[in-house]
């Protein structure tokens, strides 16, 4: 809902209607403060535009309600003159900063940012660290003139822009750092032998599917029923001294 004359939009939680009175409802996480006001200025100030947007679209509404979650309670905020006063300042005040180039400072380790839905933004923590870095200007915002640029090198030209992947775009494709064709990458050792199948050996003669001096071997456990090897111990006939081996299960 918007207010043009008041120069304000609301996105109300929830909006209690007795006729034309009307009363608006946001919700907040956390438990109510103990202070004399029953809840923050920012929360009375939100609660306050809420109810200008209200009155300029013709309704009547001198009090908003602030729920606390953690609290499970309302809290009735009458919209007096002071409030109102406050809110309209709060307005002037910010709509002068958006249309200024100034960045506000950030809050230093504030316990309000964490749960503030705009710290992905404003990343205070960050620009705090950049600002005592000497990285970033004292206002806060990148040069205009650098904005639109895709990189910027740090280079006594603000301007120039990098030009290494163009210059190695335009490289021969008979340099040496071009890449390998597929000849070269291809692997030389043969592919595997359908399952159960024997693969020729180097030697000719036949081995175990995926056997080599480099490989270890893992015997198939023995069916149901199945006879043990003739010298009665657990190994595998096809084990080596230099592959580990695991005992198959006894038969059921």
């Amino acid at each position: 809902m918007s207010a043009p004359d008041e120069r304000l939009i609301a996105k109300l939680d929830l909006l209690e209607l007795d006729g034309m009175k009307a009363t608006p409802v946001d919700y907040k996480r956390g438990k109510v403060p103990d202070v004399a006001e029953g809840a923050y200025e920012p929360e009375r100030v939100q609660l306050c535009a809420q109810g200008l947007v209200l009155r300029e679209n013709g309704f009547q509404c001198d009090h908003g309600v602030l729920y606390f979650i953690g609290s499970k309670k309302r809290v009735t905020i009458p919209f007096t003159d002071e409030l109102i006063a406050r809110t309209r300042q709060l307005r002037d005040e910010f709509l002068q900063v958006s249309a200024g180039t100034d960045v506000p400072p950030p809050l230093v380790d504030s316990p309000k940012c964490p749960r503030c839905s705009l710290v992905g933004i404003c990343l205070p923590d960050e620009v705090v660290f950049l600002k005592a870095a000497g990285e970033l200007p004292s206002h806060g915002c990148l040069p205009a003139d650098t904005i639109d640029d895709p990189i910027v090198e740090n280079s006594t030209s603000p301007n120039q822009v990098n030009t290494a992947w163009s210059a190695d775009a335009s490289r021969s494709p008979n340099e040496s750092d071009t890449p390998p064709t597929a000849s070269v990458i291809e692997s030389s050792s043969p592919r595997p032998s359908p399952t159960g199948a024997p693969r020729p050996a180097p030697n000719g003669s036949a081995t175990a599917p995926d056997a080599s001096p480099l490989q270890p071997t893992f015997p198939r456990p023995s069916p149901a029923g199945a006879s043990r090897p003739p010298n009665g111990s657990d190994t595998a006939p096809d084990a080596s001294p230099l592959q580990p081996t695991f005992p198959r299960p006894s038969p059921a």
